[in-house]
């Protein structure tokens, strides 16, 4: 349980941090707009390239939350979410995947009996070969193991132990994703190296079907310390020191993307010149999954910040688009195209907010006002209006309000929003919800999709 309340911590820093960057919105173009490589086409994706049997579905990748789309439904998973729900595309029936009669699914948190229990730690719901794939604790051994189960729900199966601990000791995934028949997951922690805190970064490969693992690339990188407080543990009694980190004066979780035989990742971070100018460091590798070789695509620093928690499309092996998820304080939400070996600006959105990227599609969201701007990889915009999140069907629409989107994925005809809602007396759980908006009419239509109370 204390493993996952640290993950779940990690999201509530890199959530908040991008949330609190929506000041003082600019709508200047970035610097250098101008000189952009030559524009995006709608339509044209890396889809052309995109093999549905094998290959990642990206529109779905990189963010918090887990979605799949087959031919018939849709399945979620939410961050450290403990049910896997489905949603029927035909019927517009939605639930737990659980075939058991009379089963009380999700109406308790930990219903380990239910078939759609899964007790994850991190983002891992795939789809392959006609069977969902995740990653999940396995209590009774003592580490990590990868189930498969029928779209249905039916035979449900432990194919193989992962022993994650043994690889990289306090390792939990962030995400992890299945490409090409790998498992690749991501994430960082907390550890000490000769005495100093330190933030480990890992990308790890695993075999689904023997749970042998991989390191791809690790780094370590020291953090400084913001402040010491003492924490008494409520169970046990027990006190301890406990430090909290500057996570500013480290890189962000990398940000992964499956580009035919190879994963992308991309990390970044701030930095500051000896007067205190900032600017961004990014390091941008990729992995071949036929060579086993990890080389590099552009490692710089830009004139000045562009923001954290960058996310990437590649849409080409020159072209690749970066959305910073936080932009600097006072600055516009803005999308940037790598090229040519050069990081350039594409457009800047009308105010600043959290920013999302997908399948040809770019968002900002003013969490507080609720307003939405979605826009194509040109910057001609697609949406802008307010965006309420739509939880019209949920079991008690009076206990919870203030939503915040945690997950933004989709392409330019359908987007999906993951995000919670706070509990309006300030006690119990944050509720979850994924809702699809369908943009092809104009004005974004909402359908719930999935409800997790826990």
């Amino acid at each position: 349980m204390k493993k996952r309340v640290l993950v779940f911590c990690t999201l509530m820093v890199f959530l908040f941090s991008c949330f609190a960057c929506g000041k003082a919105p600019s709508a200047e173009l970035p610097e250098d707009a101008s000189s952009t490589p030559a524009p995006y086409e709608p339509g044209l994706t890396y889809h052309e390239v995109y093999d549905s049997d094998t290959d990642f579905d990206n529109r779905f990748g990189m963010y918090a939350d887990s979605v799949v789309e087959t031919e018939d439904a849709y399945y979620y998973l939410s961050y450290c979410g403990n049910y896997l729900y489905y949603y029927d595309k035909a019927s517009g029936e939605r639930g737990v995947l659980c075939g058991k009669p009379e089963c009380t699914h999700d109406a308790e948190r930990e219903n380990s009996g239910c078939g759609g229990y899964a007790a994850v730690s991190g983002t891992t719901l795939n789809y392959l070969n006609g069977k969902l794939y995740y990653l999940a604790q396995d209590i009774s051994n003592h580490c990590y193991a990868v189930y498969t189960l029928n779209p249905d729900g039916s035979e449900k199966t432990r194919e193989a132990l992962v022993d994650l601990n043994s690889a990289a000791p306090g390792f939990t995934p962030h995400r992890c994703d299945l490409h090409r028949g790998m498992f690749y997951a991501s994430g960082q922690f907390q550890t000490v190296v000769s005495a100093v805190p330190t933030l480990r970064t890992c990308i790890l490969s695993i075999d689904p079907e023997n749970g042998e693992i991989k390191t791809i690339y690790t780094v370590d990188e020291k953090l400084a310390v913001e402040s010491t407080e003492t924490y008494t543990d409520p169970e046990t009694g027990e006190s301890f020191d406990y430090a909290e980190y500057d996570q500013t004066s480290v890189s962000d979780a990398p940000a992964l993307f499956y580009y035919r035989q190879y994963v992308y990742f991309c990390l970044c971070r701030e930095d500051a010149d000896e007067d205190g100018t900032k600017h961004s460091v990014i390091e941008l590798r990729r992995f071949d999954t036929e060579t086993e070789q990890t080389e590099e695509v552009w490692l710089g620093k830009t004139e000045k910040a562009i923001g954290r928690n960058c996310r990437i499309w590649v849409e080409a092996e020159d072209r690749i688009y970066l959305m910073p998820a936080g932009a600097p304080e006072g600055a516009s939400a803005a999308l940037y195209l790598l090229s040519g070996g050069e990081l350039k600006p594409v457009f800047a959105f009308d105010r600043s907010g959290t920013g999302f990227l997908s399948d040809g599609v770019a968002a900002c969201y003013d969490q507080q006002a609720h307003y939405m701007e979605l826009r194509d990889l040109t910057g001609e915009v697609i949406f802008a209006g307010m965006w309420e999140l739509d939880a019209s069907d949920q079991s008690d629409p009076k206990t919870t309000e203030n939503g915040y989107i945690t997950s933004f994925y989709g392409d330019r005809s359908r987007v999906f929003a993951s995000y919670y809602l706070f509990p309006q007396d300030g006690s119990g759980t944050l509720r979850k919800y994924l809702v699809s908006y369908d943009l092809t009419g104009g004005s974004p239509q909402a359908e719930l999709i999935a409800f997790d109370p826990w």
